[in-house]
């Protein structure tokens, strides 16, 4: 989100951004940063356990990249969210990533937006016990 953690990363090639939700929960994982956990992620199989609440969404935002930073700039952006696995754009085939400290607490997947649009998003592969749901993220004082 604009003014957020990764948003400097972002907005030096985004072209346009919106407000955008998917169906899912969002969590506060007391470290500094939210998780969220999506209920039908396009392509993949949602992560197994009892943590998506019915009903729930996801608040964000559906930013458009720049075609020719796009790649580079999500496999920044896999690199520092711990991404376990990394999705490739062009055949959707499962391309395993290793990330020291983060490895195997993440995934990008694709979700489709509450308006119909896809979008990548990093999902949480495991809720812990002390994260609390959230309907929003509101902190800026990100980790």
């Amino acid at each position: 989100m604009p003014g957020h953690l990764r948003w400097g990363l972002i907005a030096p090639f985004a072209v346009s951004s919106r407000a955008a939700r998917v169906d899912g929960q969002l969590y506060d994982t007391g470290r500094g940063w939210p998780a969220a956990r999506f209920a039908a992620p396009l392509g993949v199989a949602p992560v197994a356990g009892p943590d998506a609440v019915e009903g729930a969404t996801v608040p964000g935002w559906l930013v458009e990249l720049a075609p020719t930073a796009a790649a580079a700039l999500l496999a920044q952006l896999d690199e520092v969210e711990g991404a376990a696995v990394a999705w490739e754009p062009a055949s959707g085939a499962p391309a395993p990533l290793v990330v020291p400290g983060f490895a195997g607490s993440y995934r990008r997947v694709r979700v489709r937006t509450a308006d119909g649009d896809e979008a990548w998003a990093y999902e949480a592969l495991a809720v812990e016990a002390t994260w609390v749901a959230l309907d929003r993220w509101s902190s800026l004082e990100e980790n």
